[in-house]
């Protein structure tokens, strides 16, 4: 059993891990950097040591080419491929969840703080989620794009703060970080809200919203839906993780 991961799904690879070990399974963990010709190399590792199957996390520059030399014993967690078993998110959703909870709470000037298109899923489909209720409810949107980390949050949230703002809706819990840590730098004091969970930032930032994308249950079907590859199953199957609002 193979594992090549992104550290932003660690809740998921822990709950891998943990399914993989009570079923007497050595996992090899690798991790892709989130570049395609590390993917390529990983693979042919894998062939050397004869391994079975493959658990990964997909990423945008990923492509199914890479991803096909494995079909049939590879199953890909956070982006789903024509015709390759996959665990993936309600991106878009997601964000329409926690848009509709600020809404109703009253919020007309909810700002943005998302990632570059190039990301796929965290990046364009959760932008085109939130531009999409902006049009829908007549609100302005105020739509800044950064890269996943907390510095580069941080650096964009100033272009966030241009404008009005009555809340701010962050796509990943790393860049709420960035955005509390201006807050608190500037004395401002604003409803916040994310996608993703940390203990660290609830503790800090008390009237959080926040969306937990069942990281753990992806990592359960993870496991399963590769088991039963591995036993014969040939049809494809495609979960999408349900959300919570918390």
């Amino acid at each position: 059993m193979l594992e090549l991961f992104s550290t932003a799904e660690s809740q998921t690879l822990s709950t891998i891990l943990q399914q993989l070990y009570a079923k007497n399974i050595t996992p090899l963990i690798v991790e892709s950097q989130f570049q395609p010709e590390l993917v390529t190399r990983h693979f042919e590792l894998f062939r050397q040591r004869q391994v079975d199957g493959v658990i990964l996390f997909g990423f945008s520059q990923l492509s199914l080419e890479i991803i096909q030399q494995w079909r049939g014993s590879l199953v890909t967690v956070a982006r789903a491929y024509p015709n390759i078993p996959a665990v993936y998110y309600d991106d878009e959703n997601a964000i329409s969840i926690l848009m509709t909870k600020l809404y109703q709470q009253g919020h007309r000037n909810i700002a943005y703080l998302g990632v570059n298109d190039q990301d796929e899923t965290t990046g364009h489909d959760r932008n085109r989620s939130y531009l999409a209720f902006c049009n829908s409810h007549q609100i302005s949107a105020n739509l800044v794009e950064a890269e996943l980390t907390i510095e580069s949050g941080y650096l964009q949230m100033p272009k966030l703060m241009c404008k009005p703002v009555s809340a701010i809706l962050c796509a990943s819990s790393s860049l709420a970080i960035s955005t509390l840590k201006y807050l608190q730098e500037n004395q401002q004091n604003l409803p916040l809200a994310c996608i993703g969970q940390n203990t660290l930032l609830q503790c800090f930032a008390t009237n959080l919203l926040t969306l937990d994308f069942g990281y753990p249950q992806s990592g359960k079907w993870a496991v399963e839906l590769l088991l039963m590859q591995l036993g014969g199953k040939t049809t494809t199957e495609q979960r999408k993780v349900p959300v919570n609002l918390s």
